[in-house]
């Protein structure tokens, strides 16, 4: 296959990093062109790579989720960047989406659901974990116009 799904991979955690690298790599339409262990070495990547999606980890040293997400949105719009995360906190998954995320999926997901949510997501649709519908509306009945 021709027009591959470039990837960045940036997690703290090497060892779940690794496993998305194995998982993503045995697909004919991804190819992982990096990895970053924290936010302000994600960000760089970014720059430097200039890859079709990012799968961005919340919770990191250095610099979080978040402010790598802003970072990314500014500069690189055209970024596609999906959260993963282990957070089910409606703030977080509402705060990602506002800064640009094009999705927000929890790390317990299946596999099948990632693949097919990157594929969706670079397709231009926005994507949720399933868990995180209720949060999503919760926060949308709470938030202030």
């Amino acid at each position: 296959m021709e027009n591959k799904i470039r990837i960045a991979l940036v997690d703290d955690h090497t060892l779940f990093r690794s496993g998305l690298k194995a998982l993503l790599s045995r697909q004919a339409d991804f190819e992982i062109v990096g990895e970053a262990a924290d936010g302000l070495e994600g960000v760089k990547l970014v720059e430097q790579l200039k890859p079709d999606l990012v799968l961005l980890d919340l919770d990191m040293p250095v610099m979080n989720g978040r402010e790598a997400l802003a970072q990314i949105m500014e500069t690189h719009p055209d970024v596609t960047v999906l959260m993963l995360t282990v957070s089910e906190d409606g703030e977080d998954l509402t705060e990602c989406m506002r800064l640009g995320a094009s999705g927000y999926l929890l790390k317990k997901i299946d596999a099948d659901f990632l693949l097919q949510s990157i594929r969706r997501a670079v397709a231009g649709d926005n994507v949720i974990s399933p868990e995180m519908t209720s949060a999503l509306l919760m926060r949308l009945r709470t938030d202030k116009p």
